[in-house]
């Protein structure tokens, strides 16, 4: 991915991805674990990359992306489930977005998260990042992958 900078950008991805009105609006689903935050819409690819959903020019609307929900098993583990409200995905959207613990959703973007990373790794407007996962690597969308604490 590309970091990119401009703030009102950034601003105009999320409002696009995760747009409470209109066609495609987003709605937290019911079953969504949430926290101190309640529950938020995250979107991926992230709000401040070139690749956000909301900068291609096809995409009006989050209602176009895959559309899941977190939620927190009794073991401790965190799933993400398909979002029933919306249409199946087809694992060829161009983005996603979902139902996410509000907090979780805000650290990832702030302090030690998305952007403390640009700050230390020194990743500039424009410079190429890449974002690894390891436990979902291999994983198949259509099986249960699930995240460990």
């Amino acid at each position: 991915m590309h970091r990119m900078t401009d703030k009102v950008q950034q601003e105009h991805n999320r409002n696009t991805i995760c747009n409470k009105t209109g066609v495609g609006k987003w709605t937290a689903h019911p079953d969504a674990t949430g926290d101190t935050q309640g529950v938020q819409c995250d979107e991926f690819p992230f709000a401040a990359t070139q690749e956000s959903g909301g900068i291609p020019t096809p995409v009006v609307n989050g209602g176009i992306c895959a559309q899941l929900f977190a939620q927190k098993q009794d073991d401790g583990t965190w799933r993400l489930f398909d979002d029933d409200g919306y249409d199946p995905p087809t694992w060829k959207e161009i983005c996603g977005r979902a139902s996410m613990p509000g907090k979780q959703n805000g650290d990832a973007g702030r302090g030690p998260g998305l952007s403390g990373f640009f700050t230390k790794a020194r990743v500039q407007n424009g410079g190429a990042f890449y974002m690894e996962v390891p436990q979902m690597e291999g994983c198949n969308p259509d099986d249960v992958c699930v995240i460990r604490p």
